[in-house]
């Protein structure tokens, strides 16, 4: 019940706390009944997030504002197109 789940899709945020089932992680878990974290909570936690457009992500302007803000000289990304659109 510690772990929390953070699933973005479009530009709806939801992050929960996950049960400790031991089944497949891809799984959603959510707690019974479901216990969802509020961005007030994560910001508490220390989770950022950011919306960035995501099929020119490469040359975001947001991102780069991030990556010079915080000293990231690098990108690794991962999205899952057929997830998303």
């Amino acid at each position: 019940m510690m772990l929390i789940e953070c699933f973005f899709f479009s530009l709806i945020h939801q992050a929960w706390f996950m049960d400790d089932c031991n089944e497949d992680k891809r799984l959603p878990h959510h707690l019974n009944p479901h216990q969802f974290v509020s961005p007030d909570q994560l910001a508490e936690l220390g989770v950022l997030y950011w919306n960035l457009n995501l099929k020119d992500y490469e040359n975001d302007a947001e991102m780069q504002k991030i990556r010079e803000d915080r000293g990231y000289n690098y990108t690794v990304s991962y999205i899952n197109w057929e997830r998303i659109f």
